[in-house]
């Protein structure tokens, strides 16, 4: 598909790709979260049986290396954090609401 998207644009042109790093990232900065929550662990369990399938889900580690072998040039990575729950920060009050 990056391929497909790289052959298919003009000089100049460009994607934006956005992927979820769910394996060992779901934690708390305020650590209202005990580090031995089940939901702690929800990313680490779901991609070990991912891996049983023959499939890993560290979409994230690879997409950069994807990219740049699709013949992208320039290619840059932005991290961004993500809330799961409606927090204190008003600007974030429906982002990434899950309940």
């Amino acid at each position: 598909m990056l391929t497909i998207c790289f052959l298919d644009l003009e000089p100049g042109g460009w994607i934006d790709q956005t992927e979820i790093d769910i394996e060992d990232r779901i934690r708390c900065d305020d650590h209202t979260m005990p580090s031995d929550s089940l939901f702690g662990s929800y990313g680490e369990t779901l991609n070990a049986c991912a891996l049983n399938t023959g499939t890993s889900l560290n979409i994230c580690r690879r997409m950069k290396s994807k990219i740049e072998a699709a013949g992208f040039i320039k290619v840059q990575e932005k991290q961004y954090k993500s809330q799961l729950e409606n927090g204190k920060h008003s600007i974030c009050k429906d982002a990434g609401r899950l309940r």
